[in-house]
């Protein structure tokens, strides 16, 4: 997986655009980009290591569209190498999954950067755990069962229509759902009622709000809600008005 790949500094098609590695073998890739890709195309991938780049001739055998993320166009694509690509040479050493002795799992998740998240899918379906990597520009996150552990989950933003980001990782999971108490005057921002597509309404405030991009973040109103923000991306707004 992506996560296990701590020797891999980029990947890209050569002379071309990026490309974000999901999972990789000694014979083959999984990714995706904004790029174009046709199948039973040959293309030459790059992986840099470290220390030294391997150039990959490869060939496309499945592809499809991911939708368009921060007004780029993505694809999902899979390819087989031509030749066997030493794969070791991109896997850096592991970290452990287990915490140290005496450790909460709280106070590492909050000294290393991890957030406790639920995300929301286009389709119903939700994902619930830990990340480290998200960033509004970013297409894609990966999300753990616990802080550090080695199990990690791609998430690609294309097909989420929310990110929660919890408050408190012991919260109780009912806890995602946004209150629609308006809250205290105070709070900085515009105040926005929001309507996701599966109809959960929203009310906060935001600073990031934009037709264009990738998403915007939202600030519940309600302090109580138990998220303390949640990125909303632009297929996720079924309905929005400024309060």
């Amino acid at each position: 997986m992506a996560s296990e790949l701590r020797g891999l500094r980029t990947a890209r098609v050569k002379y071309g655009q990026d490309v974000s590695v999901i999972d990789i073998s000694s014979g083959g890739v999984l990714f995706e980009t904004t790029g174009e890709l046709k199948p039973d195309s040959t293309i030459v991938l790059e992986f840099a290591a470290a220390n030294r780049t391997f150039l990959v001739p490869s060939r496309v055998v499945r592809c499809h569209e991911l939708g368009t993320f921060d007004s780029n166009p993505r694809q999902e694509g899979a390819c087989v190498f031509r030749r066997p690509l030493p794969i070791e040479d991109l896997v850096g050493g592991s970290v452990s999954a287990v915490p140290p002795k005496g450790t909460a799992s709280r106070d590492i998740s909050l000294s290393s950067g991890w957030q406790q998240v639920i995300g929301k899918y286009r389709d119903g379906r939700t994902v619930r755990g830990y990340t480290n990597d998200f960033s509004p520009t970013r297409p894609y996150l990966h999300v753990s069962p616990t802080p550090l552990a080695n199990e990690t989950k791609f998430v690609s933003m294309v097909h989420l229509d929310a990110l929660f980001f919890l408050s408190d990782p012991n919260l109780p999971a009912v806890t995602e759902h946004e209150s629609t108490d308006r809250g205290s005057s105070t709070t900085r921002g515009r105040r926005v009622a929001m309507t996701l597509p599966n109809g959960q309404e929203i009310i906060g405030t935001t600073l990031t709000y934009s037709r264009d991009g990738s998403g915007f973040f939202v600030r519940p109103l309600d302090s109580g809600a138990g998220a303390t923000r949640v990125f909303v991306t632009q297929s996720g707004v079924r309905n929005i008005r400024f309060l």
